[in-house]
């Protein structure tokens, strides 16, 4: 009886599944190049949310909104105040963005940079090495935030790493975030800074 049961609940449900999908299918219409939405990239911060709709009336006479919605990559790291940079030239081709600190640390990692119609790009972010004496490296990334400059923002490539200073058993001196961050603007500025 269980099983003549289950074959009938089973049976229900797929029926109206299939019935739900079919009133979908024959009530879908397309949509005119006028109720496309468009977002200018140029002046876009990928940093904030952002919601964009449009609203027209369909031929029954029904308001419909058609929407998109941003939502920022919580991967996303925003650059604290840098307490150094130095600026280049871009030109295409592999750079390596580092710093060097003597003895005591350094961090470096590689790139390719390029052009992309009148923009500039960084891509294949790698190689990220980091090198701390006395110290514990807790984490390390490295993330294109922006591959492609605009006419506002630049591209972007961040390194950062987590290190606990003099780490001992008992705990340590001091946990520091220590990043090089390297950008190619739209104007062929190549910037590379740190703290």
């Amino acid at each position: 009886m269980n099983k003549v049961i289950k074959t009938l609940l089973s049976v229900i449900l797929l029926v109206t599944m299939l019935s739900n999908s079919l009133v979908v299918f024959a009530d879908t219409k397309e949509f005119s190049e006028s109720l496309q939405i468009t977002v200018n990239m140029d002046s876009f911060d990928i940093t904030k949310p952002y919601e964009i709709s449009k609203q027209y009336t369909d031929e029954e006479g029904n308001i419909v909104t058609v929407g998109a919605v941003y939502r920022p990559n919580p991967d996303y790291q925003v650059v604290p105040f840098s307490t150094w940079s130095e600026s280049y030239d871009a030109t295409v081709g592999t750079w390596t963005s580092y710093y060097d600190g003597g003895i005591a640390c350094s961090m470096s990692y590689d790139f390719d940079v390029d052009r992309s119609g009148s923009h500039w790009k960084i891509s294949n972010g790698r190689n990220l090495s980091v090198h701390a004496v006395l110290s514990t490296i807790e984490s390390k990334s490295l993330t294109i935030n922006r591959s492609v400059s605009t006419s506002i923002y630049p591209a972007e490539i961040f390194g950062t790493t987590t290190l606990k200073v003099l780490d001992t058993p008992v705990g340590s001196a001091a946990t520091i975030e220590a990043w090089v961050k390297t950008t190619v603007s739209d104007s062929g500025t190549l910037t590379v800074s740190g703290n």
